[in-house]
């Protein structure tokens, strides 16, 4: 994990640990989701080798339905760790480019704060 830069403003390390944690529960998240689909796959793969058509093809449509809700939470939730991934690294590098001034006290190093995309 990315670490706080010296010219971080104490709003800006707390809405950073904030980011984080929101990113370690979504890749968390998705982490299930994944499990979630393959599991689906797999069920899928038993049900296309069932004997019984008539109940083959109504639990084909099931599964695969669940199996496409199941790609589309997939991919929402990769969305959002990669804008989470993208908002931590512009706030790090808009720390970064900032200059430190040894005389202010944290909190005050900076009159703007990141930009309004942080979900509470």
């Amino acid at each position: 994990m990315e670490t706080d830069t010296p010219t971080m403003t104490l709003v800006e390390r707390h809405q950073l640990d904030r980011l984080r944690a929101d990113l370690d529960s979504s890749r968390q998240e998705l982490e299930v989701a994944w499990q979630e689909k393959e599991r689906l796959e797999g069920r899928l793969e038993k049900v296309r080798t069932k004997a019984d058509l008539k109940a083959t093809f109504a639990d084909l449509d099931t599964v695969q339905a669940q199996l496409y809700e199941e790609h589309e939470r997939n991919s929402k939730l990769q969305e959002r760790v990669r804008a989470l991934e993208k908002e931590i690294r512009a706030m790090r590098r808009q720390a970064l480019l900032r200059p430190s001034s040894p005389g202010a006290p944290l909190g005050q190093a900076s009159s703007g704060g990141p930009s309004g995309n942080s979900q509470h």
